[in-house]
């Protein structure tokens, strides 16, 4: 008799929940609350163009284009060589959206979660051939803190919990948290996205460097038979092996809106495979110089001369052996 009337009882407890659960569902579909999707879009072709619309500009555009292998920034009229590694980063962000949760769709939410027009900032994808493949605003940054393991370590020093970012596609009002920082991502200055490198190069290959300085204080180091020389003399091997490791990766700090004219220094590298890189210098004023990279040409970076000027051109007293 208990048996059965547990059964019994467990039917009707099952039946009253499962009703429960079909009449929540129905409600949030008329409210428009059960949007969770999968995926918030999909990219099917190659993305060949960004156009950003960073809140922090205003709604001002930075052009983001593929050139052959590379890309470009353009803003204002003017075009700059682009980091396309971050360029690249910044689309497989976007291709692999996947929202964490739904987050509303009212005025209030939408001010709330800063996609507004004044408080959002937008992105266009598009392929080669100018198709809109997406369009995307992008609203506030936030952390969603793990509060299961805060519960069980109080003491822990350093929050566990997930980065978010609330977005919403430009066609429709409702809006998801996503999980990543792509607000930082798109909200930045169009010098954010151009290409900073000096000098990226195989250490290990660098066989000969010229230091071509005015007056009489040129000079050659040279690797000879596994040794290194200046000018045919023998060198300092460990700091001829720290001077190669620093310029190996080389990033310049501050662009400049002049053009390089005369140099008065130059670095040329060549390398086992037959390759040459150069490095052009010329001082701005009694504190600045500028700086110019065969391996980002139409490139100017101004910049104080303990930065990168005092990594790159050193005398010969920095490689002689010490007595």
């Amino acid at each position: 008799m208990y048996k059965k009337f547990s059964i019994k009882t467990l039917s009707i407890v099952f039946s009253v929940l499962l009703a429960l659960v079909i009449l929540t569902e129905i409600v949030n579909k008329a409210k428009g609350t059960n949007t969770l999707r999968d995926v918030l879009f999909s990219i099917n072709e190659e993305v060949n163009t960004l156009k950003i619309y960073p809140r922090m500009l205003n709604g001002k555009e930075i052009l983001l284009e593929k050139s052959g292998n590379n890309w470009l920034v353009k803003y204002e009229g003017k075009s700059y060589n682009a980091d396309s590694t971050q360029i690249n980063n910044l689309i497989n962000q976007f291709a692999e959206l996947k929202p964490l949760r739904y987050a509303g769709k009212t005025n209030e939410q939408q001010k709330k979660y800063e996609l507004t027009d004044s408080l959002c900032s937008k992105v266009i994808l598009l392929d080669r051939n100018g198709k809109e493949l997406a369009a995307l605003r992008v609203g506030r940054f936030s952390f969603l803190q793990n509060r299961r393991m805060r519960q069980q370590n109080p003491y822990m020093q350093q929050p566990q919990g997930t980065m978010i970012t609330y977005v919403r596609l430009e066609n429709e009002k409702d809006i998801f948290a996503v999980e990543g920082f792509l607000s930082m991502s798109v909200n930045q200055e169009a010098n954010n996205f151009r290409n900073r490198k000096l000098l990226l190069l195989n250490r290990k290959k660098i066989k000969e460097i010229r230091f071509e300085y005015p007056a009489d204080s040129s000079f050659v180091l040279a690797e000879n038979n596994g040794v290194w020389q200046i000018n045919g003399s023998p060198a300092d091997s460990a700091s001829v092996a720290g001077y190669l490791y620093d310029i190996s990766n080389v990033t310049g700090t501050n662009f400049s809106k002049e053009s390089m004219v005369n140099a008065t220094h130059r670095l040329k590298i060549s390398t086992s495979d037959n390759k040459t890189y150069e490095i052009d210098a010329a001082f701005a004023d009694s504190s600045k110089v500028l700086l110019t990279s065969t391996q980002n040409k139409g490139t100017v970076f101004e910049e104080k001369i303990d930065d990168n000027f005092k990594k790159l051109f050193k005398s010969k007293t920095d490689f002689l052996k010490k007595e």
